[in-house]
């Protein structure tokens, strides 16, 4: 559906390790790159070893872990930086996140450092994200790119509207069961 697109997925998890403070790598989770290492900016030269070794791994899959305040975000701020300097496209970096508001300062912190092409990331939440590939996709499916996602409240409104317009007993038919 997506093209022909070499995606590089990036996947950090947040796990706070007892005395932690270091980034681990590990080499069978979802970190999809294949380019070699060129050169280095001055970026990062801020990091630590581990830090520095998740930024420029880029031999296969590898899992990143670390505890509270231990630089995830900016790791994972530089290792997509790293990659568009390393010449890989913006809309080829998928970078999930769980809330909106991090996937804006983290797009603002590429932006910073390698300049506009960074609003061609597809960087966001999962749910951010999956609405924009189906809304760009929406005609493969048969349907067209302004639909509506409801949420759960949407959702058992519109169940309500339902069992009212129909005149459905409503004790009958309760629109939290229907939902479920």
């Amino acid at each position: 559906i997506l093209g022909s697109y070499t995606w590089v997925f990036i996947y950090f998890y947040s796990y706070n390790i007892i005395g932690g403070g270091k980034v681990l790598i590990n080499s069978n989770f979802l970190y999809l790159c294949g380019r070699k290492n060129m050169d280095m900016g001055n970026y990062l030269d801020e990091l630590n070893d581990g830090q520095l070794a998740a930024v420029l791994y880029n031999d296969g899959p590898s899992l990143v872990i670390a505890g509270a305040g231990s630089g995830k975000t900016r790791v994972l701020t530089y290792k997509i930086a790293y990659l568009l300097e390393q010449g890989y496209e913006p809309w080829s970096v998928l970078a999930l996140t769980f809330t909106n508001k991090a996937a804006r300062e983290m797009k603002e912190r590429i932006r910073r450092q390698v300049g506009d092409s960074a609003r061609y990331l597809w960087m966001g939440t999962f749910h951010s994200i999956f609405s924009r590939i189906l809304r760009v996709e929406a005609a493969v499916f048969g349907f067209t790119s302004n639909f509506t996602i409801y949420d759960s409240s949407d959702s058992k409104s519109l169940i309500k509207s339902i069992i009212k317009e129909m005149q459905l007993d409503d004790k009958t038919y309760k629109p939290g069961s229907i939902q479920s």
